[in-house]
Order: C-alpha cells, then sequence, then structure tokens
C-alpha cells in the first residue's frame, strides 16, 4: 500500500498493515489546493444561495407627473407595487422593504434562477412596462445569508446609470458584476399574470 497522507500511514502501521509513506510534491499540494478551492467554487455557484433584489422605480420620461395630480401619481406607484407583489408571491419571495419607489425582496437563487429560466428573460420588467406608466431597474445580489446578498445587491444598484431604464445588475460574488442585462427587447413568452 502506498500512500502520501501521513495519519493514514500511522493508521496502517498500527495495523501492522505493510506500507510506504510517499511525501507529496510542492506541485502536487497546489493542485490538490487548486481543486478543492474549485469544488468549493462550485459548491457555492449551485447550493443554497439567498438572492436580494433592489427594484428600484422609474417614472417613463414621457410621463410627466408635474402636469399630473398627485391621485394618478400614487395610482402608478400602486400599480407597480402591485405587479412586484404578484411577483413576490408566484416566485417565494418576501417583500422585506417596500416604499413607493424602491422595493427589496429575499428570495432563494434557484427560485430567481427558476423564474428567469437562467436569466434568458424577466417577465416582471415586461409587466411593469406593459401594465404602469413606469420603467424599472433591478440591482440583484447573491449571498450564503442575506446580509451578504444585501450588500452584493446595493453594489449592483450602485452600477445603474441613472438614465437607463429596465435594466439589470447581478453581482454574485463581491467583485464580479454581470450587466446590464437589457429584457425589453425580446418578446416575453407568458404575459400572463399568476393570480
Amino acid at each position: 500500500c502506498v500512500t502520501a497522507l501521513h495519519p493514514v500511514y500511522q493508521q496502517l502501521l498500527r495495523e501492522s498493515v505493510p506500507c510506504v509513506y510517499v511525501i507529496p510534491t510542492t506541485e502536487t499540494i497546489i493542485k490538490t489546493i487548486q481543486n478543492v478551492m474549485a469544488q468549493l467554487d462550485l459548491k457555492r455557484t449551485q447550493t443554497g444561495h439567498t438572492a436580494m433584489l433592489m427594484i428600484k422605480v422609474v417614472p417613463k420620461s414621457d410621463y410627466s407627473y408635474i402636469r399630473k395630480d398627485e391621485y394618478l401619481y400614487m395610482h402608478e406607484k400602486m400599480k407597480v407595487a402591485e405587479e412586484i407583489f404578484y411577483f413576490a408571491r408566484n416566485t417565494k419571495a418576501a417583500v422585506v422593504s417596500d416604499s413607493s419607489d424602491e422595493f427589496k425582496l429575499l428570495m432563494s437563487k434557484s427560485d430567481l434562477l427558476e423564474y428567469s429560466q437562467g436569466f434568458q428573460c424577466f417577465y416582471l420588467i415586461h409587466s411593469i412596462y406593459a401594465n404602469t406608466n413606469c420603467d424599472i431597474n433591478v440591482g440583484i445580489g447573491y449571498g450564503f445569508d442575506p446580509s451578504e446578498a444585501k450588500h452584493n445587491a446595493n453594489i449592483a444598484v450602485d452600477r445603474i446609470d441613472p438614465t437607463q431604464k429596465n435594466v439589470i445588475y447581478i453581482v454574485p460574488k463581491e467583485g464580479s458584476l454581470i450587466g446590464p442585462l437589457h429584457f425589453l427587447h425580446e418578446e416575453p413568452h407568458n404575459n400572463t399574470r399568476i393570480e
């Protein structure tokens, strides 16, 4: 028997099993560490992530609230809130903070990926665009816990240019950014809302 693990070698000797201890080379140690780190990264991307969505509501430029009364302004914001709460219910998300201009949703990464078909589509943007006089921008952060997800979502939101409309930025981990993702150029596959 040949082993490069010293505790295994010691146990085999105690049990009188003939064995040879081979001292691992520096290259073998480096490759083993890289392999373990790659497996850890793979596990991080596949399991148990929390996703935080920060949704900023932006009035459409052709819809001036200055010329409209406050009732119409709040009515449009309520329609946006309705769409967001339908989205939250259908994706098992929790709305952890909401105002008339910003919403924070907490959900599992797997539910978000299922809803968006791996970010091939994002029906919430289509729904708000089609049913309200508002646009939205979404910052998404992933994390092992809500705190890390919120931190990464804040980074994503900070990257959104104020002139951009209906875009998504994603921060899967600190130091990594995906976006801007645009979804309005494609027709949604299913524009019906599930109630």
